[in-house]
């Protein structure tokens, strides 16, 4: 560990930024402080680096290695601050620093600004919801056909020819086979090895900092938290699931990625993830309340929403088919 990161009251006069709301909760843990800069920016969100993670989070292993700084109108991410005054003004090697709730951004030229964190922020992380279904039931068929597939979602899903270039098609058929084995090693009875080949297989295929293997994983993670809290899948799948992804290797696929393998092995998703997946798996939400919510799950990325939605709709499909041979499976 380096040096303790200084009091606030030692640090040199910033501007006052607007106060923040909208946070992982995990960054307002009490005695939770970080600090590193940022590693790349964009339009609309930033990348920082960690440096120094302390904290009792830290100590627990929990601390991220990244933080995200999102611009106003950006969904919130594990591990992420969605900061009024936007983003523009960060570039590499700004400093960023989280303490005691303040939240401080240096700028290149010298100058910096404060945000308090405000509240006690949001949680990303799926837990059981409401009473558990009846094992066996099946999804509503009106529910899942709201959800708008664009047609990349729909040709890894098999459900249409892919699109693009014949090496761009290539890839699409190869991806959407491995994702088919996967969701059969966890669905299917397949043993712990089976699931880990097929996770690794599947892991950093494609372009991005996120490819497309990683969304896909991350996708099915995230309906297999969801409908295991519904009683839909067994809860030795989920955690078997979760093994697979936490022994995935250190060089498996990019950084980034990685970092949200790491956070859906522990039930932490993007909250448009989040959101539909919650939906998708409860029987209280309506047809229209998924189709805007997989909406808004498509604005994520190039192509990263609708690689998640697939992931997504891909496990809860092979779930609802092998649900009533599983409910009779010890959870």
């Amino acid at each position: 560990m380096n040096a303790a990161i200084a009091p606030v009251s030692q640090l040199p006069a910033l501007a006052k930024g607007a106060p923040v709301e909208a946070f992982d909760d995990r960054l307002g843990a009490a005695g939770f402080r970080w600090s590193g800069q940022v590693l790349a920016s964009f339009g609309s969100a930033s990348l920082a680096e960690v440096k120094e993670p302390q904290g009792a989070i830290a100590h627990e292993n929990l601390a991220p290695r990244f933080l995200t700084l999102l611009g106003p109108s950006r969904p919130l991410v594990p591990w992420g601050i969605r900061l009024p005054d936007g983003v523009a003004r960060l570039a590499p090697g700004a400093p960023v620093r989280l303490q005691a709730g303040a939240l401080m951004v240096g700028f290149p030229r010298g100058c910096g600004r404060l945000h308090m964190l405000e509240g006690r922020g949001q949680s990303l992380r799926i837990g059981v919801i409401g009473a558990p279904a009846k094992y066996g039931r099946p999804m509503e068929y009106e529910k899942e056909s709201a959800v708008p597939l664009p047609r990349r979602a729909m040709a890894l899903l098999g459900l249409a020819s892919p699109d693009g270039s014949t090496l761009e098609r290539q890839a699409t058929t190869v991806t959407a086979r491995r994702l088919d084995a996967f969701l059969d090693a966890i669905c299917n009875k397949g043993s712990k090895e089976t699931l880990g080949a097929a996770t690794r297989r599947l892991s950093g295929l494609g372009p991005g900092s996120t490819p497309t293997g990683d969304d896909l994983i991350t996708g099915a993670a995230a309906a297999a938290w969801a409908l295991g809290g519904a009683g839909l899948l067994p809860a030795r799948r989920l955690r078997a699931l979760c093994d697979a992804i936490e022994e995935l290797p250190s060089d498996c696929t990019t950084p980034t990625a990685r970092e949200m393998l790491w956070e859906a092995a522990r039930g932490y998703f993007a909250e448009p993830l989040l959101e539909f997946v919650c939906a998708l798996a409860s029987k209280y939400s309506t047809a229209q309340e998924l189709e805007a919510l997989a909406s808004s799950l498509l604005t994520l990325g190039h192509t990263s929403g609708a690689d998640l939605l697939a992931g997504a709709m891909a496990l809860s499909k092979r779930a609802a088919w092998t649900a009533a041979p599983v409910a009779r499976e010890a959870t």
